[in-house]
This record gives C-alpha cells, sequence and structure tokens, in this order.
C-alpha cells in the first residue's frame, strides 16, 4: 500500500487542469461518475478541445461510491461504469492509470500472470502489477476508441471488461503511435475471470485501417489479456463488410503480453492476429485460445494473414513467443503472408499443428485473387507434443484442414500456389556421433542430387520422438519413424549445387548421444520452408568399412564369406541364421558361430574371411544370414540379410525357382567403394538378364546368366548419386528392386 497524497485529498471536488508553456494539458479524473467535472469522459472530451500532447491521470479519493472489493478477494479498486461509449480520442493524449496508486493508494496490490520466460531465447516474461482503475464496458460497442488524426496516444494502466463489441478499438485518419500498455484486458482489475455475462464479447484491442488512413501502427505491451470473445489482440483491414480497395490491414505490434483462453465467441480469430504487413509479435505467452465455431485458421495462438483480399501481408515477424495448449494449432500463416519469419518460438501441446502454413484455398472467388502463401521463413523454432506436424504445409481447400493435411510427401517439383511452394524436407542418410562432433548426410527430395534444391539452408533438431510412441498422434498417413517435432535446434547445413548435404555440427552441450532421434528442415534461398523431415537415429561410426557379404552352398553346406576394407578394434565376428527376412528384428534366428569368429583388431588392409554353417539345412529352402561385428567398446554393427537357397542333393546344378534378392549394401556410399552385392537364382533350364537402369529409366548396364545362385558385384564409383533400379528377367519371372547411391 502506497502513502495517501495529501494534496489530492483536498482537491478531489475540483477538476484539476494543469497548462503547460506548449498549451498541453494534464486533466485529473477525481470521481468515478460516467459524465460531468472530474470524470474521465469530461477529461477526454477537455483534452480533444486542447491542441497538442495532453495528460489524464486520476486521483479518485477512498470515499468514491464505486470504490470496492469487487470480486471478493480482500483487495479494492475504483470501477467506472459508463452509460455510453466514451467519446473518439482525437487528440494526441496519454492516459495513465497508473497513477492513481501514486496519487491516492495503491489499493490492489501484488501481481498476477505466470512470468518466467517465453521462446527459445528465454526472454523474461513479466508479471503484471494488479490496476486500480476499472472500466465496465456495460456491453457497449466500442467503449473505448481512437480515432480522427490523433498521433501518440497511450493508454496505459486500465483495465476493461464487459465490452458489447470491441473493448479497445484504434481507427484513426492521419495519426500514427497508438500504445496500450500494461492494461488488462478481458479480465477484472484482480486478474480474475469476469462472471458469464460479463465479458468483452469481441476483441480485446482492435487496430483497424479505415479508408482514408496513411498508417495505423498500434502496440501492445507488457498487457495481461483473457477472456474476449474475439481475438485478445487484432490488426484489421478497412471495413470488413464493405472493403474498399486498398485492401491493407493495420499493424500491431505486440510484446510481452500474456494472451490466454481468448475466442470463445468467434469462428475465425485467435491469441494475436496480425492481418497486415510489418506486424512483430514477439515475446509473449497465447495459451488455452480457442473458437466457439471450429472454422480454420481459428482457435490457435497467433496468426499471421485471415484475409485473401489483403494486398500486404508481408514482413511480419513471429518471434520468441511461446503457444501452447491452444485449441488448433499453435501458429498459422494463411492466405496471403509473404515474405515473413517464424523465428525461435516455443510450440507445443496445441490441438493441431504446432506451425501452419497454408493458402485456405488456392483461388478466391469472392475477390478473385490467388492466394499464394509463400516465401516464409520458420527457422530455429522448438516444436513438440503437438497433436499435429511440428510444421504442416497444408494446401486443403476452405475450411477442411484444422489440423493440416498432414504429410506433404517430397515430390521433387515446386508449385507456386501451393504453402511455401511445396518445398521438399530433407532426408538424413546418415547422423553419425564421435565425441562432441556430430556428421550428417543426406539430401532434399526425393533422391540425391535435386538441383532444384541447392543452396538450401538444412536445419537440426533433436527430435521429440523418443523412438516407440508416435509422436504426433492426429497425424493418419505417417509411419514409423515418423516425421519429426524438431524439439531443440542443433545448427545448419547449407546443401549444394546439387540439393545434397554433408558436414559436421559441434553439439558440445546439448547432450546428444547414441540412439537420440534428431530431424530436419529444409528453407531454399527464396525462404520457402519445408515440413520437418522423417526422424533419424544418431549412431556411431562402425569399426568396420565391410566391401563384400555373401553365401554360397559348397560341399553339402552353406559357407559364408565376407571381405572388409578396414577394421578398427574389431575383436571379432557372429552370424545369425533366420528363414525370414524379418527373423533379426524379431529374435527368432539361430547363432551358427559356437565361439567368436576372431577379427583382424585394428587395420587399413583388406581382410578376407569365411565361414562354414554347420547346422542342418532343408534342400530347396531358402534361409538369410546376418553377420555381426563388435568392437572393444562392446559397439556392435549388423550386416544383411542376404539369401542363399539350398539345392537339391541329388542333383545340386538344379534350382527350382528364379528368385532376385535385395541388394547389399544399400545405400553405396564412400565407405563401401560405391560396390554392392545383388544375389539371384535362375532355375533349371532357363536363362536370365541382370539389368541396371538409372532414375530416368535409361538402361546403363546388362549381364546375362544361366541357370544357378549368383552374387554379382556391382560396381558404381563412375555414376552419379541418385536413385537407380535393378531388373532380373527371365520367361517366367520379372523383378525389379530399388537401390541408392551417394556419393
Amino acid at each position: 500500500m502506497k502513502k495517501t497524497n495529501p494534496f489530492f485529498i483536498v482537491s478531489i471536488a475540483i477538476f484539476i487542469i494543469a497548462f503547460s508553456a506548449a498549451n498541453a494539458a494534464t486533466y485529473t479524473v477525481i470521481n468515478t461518475n460516467d459524465s460531468g467535472a472530474g470524470s474521465l469522459r469530461e477529461a477526454i472530451i477537455q483534452a480533444n478541445g486542447n491542441p497538442g500532447l495532453d495528460n489524464i491521470d486520476f486521483a479518485i479519493p477512498l470515499a468514491d461510491p464505486n470504490y470496492s472489493n469487487w470480486t471478493g478477494t480482500g483487495d479494492f479498486w475504483w470501477k467506472i461504469t459508463l452509460a455510453s461509449n466514451l467519446p473518439d480520442i482525437t487528440e494526441d493524449l496519454d492516459i495513465d492509470g497508473l497513477s492513481q496508486s501514486t496519487n491516492i493508494a495503491d489499493s490492489n496490490p501484488g501481481v498476477v500472470g505466470t512470468g518466467g520466460t517465453v521462446g527459445v531465447d528465454a526472454i523474461a516474461l513479466p508479471q503484471y502489477e494488479k490496476l486500480e482503475i476499472e472500466i465496465d464496458g456495460n456491453d457497449l460497442t466500442e467503449p473505448i476508441r481512437i480515432a480522427g488524426d490523433a498521433s501518440n496516444v497511450l493508454i496505459e494502466g486500465i483495465c476493461i471488461f464487459n465490452s458489447g463489441g470491441d473493448a479497445i478499438l484504434t481507427r484513426g485518419g492521419t495519426g500514427t503511435g497508438y500504445e496500450i500498455r500494461k492494461c488488462f484486458i478481458g479480465v477484472r482489475a484482480d486478474g480474475s475471470e469476469p462472471a458469464a455475462g460479463f465479458k468483452n464479447e469481441s476483441a480485446g484491442v482492435r487496430a483497424n485501417w479505415s479508408a482514408g488512413m496513411s498508417s495505423n501502427i498500434t502496440t501492445v505491451d507488457e498487457c495481461y489479456i483473457g477472456y474476449n470473445g474475439h481475438s485478445g489482440v487484432i490488426g484489421s483491414r478497412n471495413d470488413e463488410d464493405n472493403p474498399t480497395p486498398p485492401y491493407i490491414g493495420a499493424t500491431i505490434i505486440a510484446e510481452y503480453n500474456e494472451v490466454f483462453e481468448n475466442g470463445w465467441n468467434s469462428d475465425s480469430q485467435d491469441g494475436i492476429d496480425g492481418n497486415g504487413a510489418d506486424n512483430i509479435i514477439r515475446y509473449n505467452l497465447c495459451y488455452d485460445n480457442k473458437s466457439l465455431i471450429n472454422n480454420a485458421g481459428s482457435g490457435g495462438g497467433i496468426e499471421i494473414g485471415g484475409y485473401s483480399d489483403l494486398d500486404n501481408l508481408s514482413n511480419n515477424i513471429v518471434e520468441n513467443n511461446t503457444c501452447y495448449g491452444n485449441q488448433n494449432h499453435g501458429i498459422v500463416l494463411m492466405r496471403r503472408p509473404t515474405g515473413d519469419e517464424v523465428i525461435k518460438n516455443v510450440v507445443y501441446g496445441n490441438y493441431g499443428p504446432g506451425i501452419l502454413v497454408t493458402n485456405r484455398h488456392y483461388f478466391d472467388p469472392v475477390f478473385l485473387v490467388h492466394t499464394y502463401t509463400r516465401y516464409d521463413k520458420i527457422t530455429q523454432n522448438s516444436t513438440y507434443d503437438n497433436v499435429g506436424l511440428g510444421i504442416d504445409l497444408c494446401h486443403v481447400e476452405w475450411d477442411d484442414y484444422l489440423n493440416g493435411d498432414e504429410v506433404t510427401f517430397n515430390n521433387d517439383i515446386k508449385i507456386d500456389i501451393n504453402a511455401n511452394e511445396d518445398m521438399d524436407f530433407p532426408v538424413i542418410t546418415e547422423a553419425l556421433l564421435t565425441g562432441n562432433s556430430l556428421s550428417l548426410t543426406g539430401y532434399i527430395g526425393t533422391a540425391p542430387d535435386q538441383v532444384l534444391f541447392a543452396d538450401s539452408r538444412v536445419e537440426f533438431f533433436i527430435s521429440s520422438f523418443d523412438g516407440v510412441i508416435d509422436p504426433n498422434p492426429g497425424v493418419s498417413n505417417d509411419v514409423y519413424p515418423y516425421h519429426g517435432e524438431g524439439k531443440t535446434y542443433l545448427g545448419f547445413l547449407t546443401s549444394d549445387a546439387n540439393g545434397n548435404f554433408a558436414g559436421n555440427l559441434d553439439v558440445t552441450g546439448f547432450g546428444l548421444g547414441v540412439g537420440d532421434w534428431i530431424t530436419s528442415t529444409a528453407t531454399d534461398p527464396a525462404f520457402n520452408t519445408s515440413e520437418f523431415g522423417e526422424n533419424k537415429e544418431i549412431d556411431i561410426p562402425s569399426p568396420v568399412v565391410l566391401s563384400s557379404f555373401t553365401a554360397d552352398y559348397t560341399d553339402g553346406s552353406p559357407n559364408i564369406i565376407w571381405s572388409t576394407q578396414s577394421e578398427t578394434n574389431n575383436i571379432g565376428w557372429n552370424i545369425y541364421r533366420g528363414e525370414d527376412d524379418e527373423d533379426f528384428q524379431n529374435d527368432l534366428v539361430i547363432r551358427i558361430n559356437n565361439l567368436m569368429i576372431p577379427g583382424s583388431g585394428t587395420t587399413s588392409t583388406p581382410t578376407d574371411y569365411n565361414y562354414q554353417d554347420n547346422y542342418d539345412v532343408i534342400e530347396n529352402n531358402t534361409y538369410w544370414y546376418w553377420l555381426e561385428s563388435r568392437s572393444n567398446s562392446g559397439q556392435t554393427t549388423i550386416y544383411g540379410p542376404i539369401p542363399l537357397t539350398i539345392p537339391d542333393s541329388e542333383n545340386e546344378d538344379f534350382f527350382p525357382n528364379t528368385l532376385l534378392h535385395s541388394n547389399f549394401p544399400n545405400p553405396l556410399t564412400k565407405t563401401n567403394n560405391f560396390t554392392t552385392t545383388i544375389g539371384f537364382e535362375i532355375k533349371e533350364g532357363e536363362t536370365a538378364k541382370l539389368s541396371i537402369f538409372n532414375a530416368k529409366g535409361q538402361l546403363i548396364e546388362t549381364r546375362s546368366f544361366t541357370s544357378g545362385i549368383y552374387n554379382e558385384v556391382w560396381e558404381a564409383s563412375t555414376y552419379s548419386s541418385g536413385i537407380y533400379f535393378y531388373r532380373l528377367e527371365s520367361k517366367s519371372y520379372l523383378k525389379t528392386k530399388r537401390m541408392l547411391l551417394i556419393k
């Protein structure tokens, strides 16, 4: 409680006016009356009639009849109940509600709000001092409005609730520079929820661009904003019912606000809505916002967009906010926002996508414009535990995308009318951890060497995926290991001229370990950001570089043959056999060696191995073999499987089936000298042709074979990275499989 100022005790019966040398004046509100001398209404009327920057402060005495414990909490404040909308503010003005606690008493002490930090950068979020001056909007449509040519208008330290429309509306002419600071909007002066029937029916703060205006830039900062029927804060176009060119939206700057449980009376709005250009929405906490009617683009934390006819949805910044628990998305960019940045936000636990990017519809049939949403950079955010995808590029028309349209799979093209031009996501082919260095390789698109994705920024994140549970249960077209949500940003690489990437990140301090999962996004030079790619499990470099792994049937027994290019601390080998190519992962294999087969320790010299399988086999059956290496540190690496069909003992040259097996290794990389072994069988009495095709379907190699079992080595060092197909064809058999070459 602050001390009472005796000057104002003796002055409560008069309306105090103090003039400055420049004719600016200070008008002091000394009662809670709706009108008349000493009222807030009269102070605004007087200020509107006086040129220059005026001030309104408050010194309402404790004896005022509307000084009370209004919610039964034990704290007291002054309530002004309006009989009609306050006069439009048409001159420069500073309304200082905080002056009441200085001039009379801090009768409502303490703070409300979550506090703590917001955003990836952990920006300190203030708590909010409870207020002494409360305005009951009394179900009026626009109780506080800035209009005309007013500039430099500041409304500070005021609480407003129970408005029948927008509680505070900024809708000037040629004026600029409106600020709402340290206000309670939609809540009571002690921060509590108004009773049913006493909440603001529409927006808490609406900045509206009107015909003839030169600009409308409204700043809302350090405010506690909740329970409003529409958005907590919104920037709107000129006349929503009858828009006239130019189709422009007001600009809002929203910083350090706590925005919650808004939208209960809306079908299209969110916690904070920026429907214009140059909006800055940062350092806010937005949670539990909702929608009465569950339309697309509603019930989220933050929205950029909203009107397909707007001409200036660009250069918006959404930075270092935290959005959680919202009814649909955390953040949405919808219908024509271009050139926007979504940076370092923490977006989690929302009941739709974390970040939704959508055109809503490709062509607006009302305003006859294409609704492009592109060039929107989404970078270094933290997304996790959302029901939908972490980032969803959505192309579903009209209102059918409440939870996004799920995974948009790579297609190696860009489509300008689609969200962020359908930018393809990265594919991580290798993630190897050595100490604090994470080695990464991969490509953008469906295959390596996609020049369309050259010079793209590939960002890497620790994924929220735990390796078991689907991280996005609302996504039906995703399969294990699922498309990730990036929880912790690690760093980035830049793709080369062919859309491939390779490099190392220093991950010191991230606590990253083998078995953790990572994911990634790609952003092209035009700033189109993709969805997250598939999760990739982190491994450590194998102590063995295996150059070949085959099996044949010799002298009545299976013989397993393998070669290494190099070995590091390799103490030995184990060989496992099953009757199906999934037996190893299902723990249905047997180990055919009783003792570990000795390795070569550490050597850079190629080494050849073979081992005979002495377990019983059945003629004409196919068996599958896995090879396991084991290092001094206990690291194990599994290779395979490879198949072997046992011939008829009466005629070992008789082969009952023609069959093409999967090649090994796949993909072909530098570590295996760009070579792979293709296993196949050709039945008795047939010849067959093995053919290799590139991704365009062009034949690049072909070889012919007679009846028998083969393990054919294909060496691809002279070919470019990409997808290749191998096909086995005989008069009774035709089968094609795919392999990947990465350089």
